[in-house]
């Protein structure tokens, strides 16, 4: 029933949210457009089979649920509940986390758009660079014209899909809100703990016994 009812209300939400998805989905890099655009993604099998795929799926995730539930590691118990409590927010608030999400991120990003275009940082921006132009011409002198011309590339890639990246960042942040999910800010400081206290670990091992 659970295979049946997401295969359903899933069809619907894909249906109002994929033109916006297409829309705002980033162009291919310089140097990836070539190869990526021939190669060929066939999904028919998914198309065909896909209650089988979902229904495999949340079989093989129910069983590992209720196994981990009544697991003698108190590790596996606390995943086994907050996997539960997280897949019954996820059933509560799925239209908003697909659709309302996505187009409270596309509304985001056009108002930003339009307040930047009349915004005293971005006025100063441009002033900055217009003062330093002279000095980053003078670095282009110094280096490869392949270099330089490989920067631009990616400097003009990355302008052009400036506001796609805002919307998958601003429609991502706020599903990982909804769903109690951390942050980006808390994964980075999660990560630079993580490799600070690698490095610590290392250095105290390199170190000569005493």
């Amino acid at each position: 029933m659970l295979a049946f009812l997401v295969q359903i209300f899933g069809t619907i939400a894909f249906g109002l949210v994929s033109s916006l998805w297409s829309r705002m989905a980033p162009s291919l890099p310089p140097g990836f457009a070539g190869k990526w655009s021939e190669a060929s993604w066939d999904f028919s099998f998914f198309h065909q089979y896909r209650f089988a795929v979902l229904f495999g799926l949340f079989y093989i995730a129910k069983v590992a649920g209720s196994f981990a539930s009544y697991s003698r590691n108190e590790e596996h118990r606390i995943a086994a509940k907050w996997a539960k409590r997280f897949s019954r927010k996820l059933s509560e608030q799925w239209f908003g986390l697909v659709v309302m999400n996505a187009f409270m991120a596309f509304i985001a990003v056009m108002v930003l758009q339009i307040t930047q275009q009349f915004s005293f940082a971005q006025w100063m921006w441009h002033l900055l660079v217009d003062l330093l132009r002279p000095a980053i011409d003078g670095i282009a002198s110094l280096l490869s014209a392949g270099l330089v011309s490989g920067v631009k590339a990616w400097a003009m890639w990355y302008q052009a899909n400036q506001s796609r990246f805002l919307f998958w960042l601003f429609y991502s942040a706020a599903i990982c809100d909804d769903l109690g999910l951390p942050n980006y800010k808390t994964l980075c400081r999660f990560l630079w703990h993580w490799f600070a206290e690698r490095k610590k670990k290392s250095v105290v091992a390199a170190a000569p016994p005493a």
